[in-house]
């Protein structure tokens, strides 16, 4: 159970790198997104996690 937990923890950090080093990357690069609201970094979040929930 212990292995279990850390392994989901694990994966949760590294959707959450993945998420921060995609955010960044626009920023840095300048691509234009139209409206940064929270609905598309929900959607960004959703497209990136979504795997981890799928079975």
């Amino acid at each position: 159970m212990q292995n279990l937990k850390i392994t989901i923890i694990r994966a949760l950090l590294y959707v959450l790198v993945v998420i921060i080093l995609h955010i960044m990357f626009v920023y840095i690069l300048g691509i234009k997104i139209e409206g940064w609201s929270h609905k598309i970094l929900r959607d960004i979040l959703k497209s990136y996690a979504s795997p981890l929930f799928y079975y």
